[in-house]
């Protein structure tokens, strides 16, 4: 699951980065307004974390910016403006949640597990097709009934191919291992994940 963290304070964002990269997410965090509506047009994410007190760009303005073209995108605010009126107002901008700060780690992980889940269509934190079960909040897989282990971008990969069955993955949501393998051979990305998937479910 790609997050796109838009936060200007140097010591929260690398926080919450680490904590987000640890529960398998792949985060990109950027410190500007502007900079968050002119990835937002270009990348693909799943969900965006979104402080409002921006610099060359309020978060109110990124939101409805965003909204403006149609995404439904998951927004989750995080601030420190915790006046009703300040809720009311990122609410129906179109922000799903909103979050005031200070706030526990694991409680912004667990709206964003929420989020997720109801962008899915899924009420469970669990992923299952077929004979696969996969659970993101437990970092673990199994297959067949058999614990299987996999490296984190392998992982999050895995992730984003279940929860969107039959879509076609962007080259940009390849992990980076997957790329500098595609540089130096004929490789496509769906080869590519299948030759690593393959082995990681193939018995010894």
């Amino acid at each position: 699951m790609r997050i796109l963290l838009v936060e200007d304070d140097s010591d929260l964002g690398e926080g919450l980065t680490t904590a987000l990269h640890s529960a398998g997410y792949v985060v990109e965090w950027l410190r500007d307004g502007r900079q968050a509506q002119h990835s937002l047009a270009l990348e693909h994410y799943d969900l965006l974390l979104l402080d409002l007190g921006l610099p060359g760009s309020d978060g109110l303005s990124v939101l409805s910016a965003l909204r403006s073209t149609g995404s439904s995108m998951p927004v989750l605010i995080i601030t420190a403006r915790d006046a009703t009126t300040d809720r009311i107002a990122g609410l129906d901008a179109g922000a799903d949640d909103y979050l005031t700060k200070p706030f526990a780690v694991e409680e912004l992980k667990a709206r964003v597990r929420a989020l997720l889940r109801r962008s899915f269509g899924r009420a469970q934190t669990l992923i299952e097709y077929r004979d696969l079960a996969l659970d993101p909040q437990a970092f673990s897989v199994h297959w067949q009934g058999q614990d299987i282990s996999l490296p984190r971008k392998e992982f999050q990969l895995l992730q984003e191919l279940l929860v969107q069955p039959g879509r076609v993955m962007p080259v940009t949501v390849s992990p980076k291992p997957c790329m500098a393998a595609m540089k130096t051979s004929k490789a496509t990305p769906l080869r590519c994940t299948c030759i690593t998937c393959a082995k990681s479910f193939t018995p010894s």
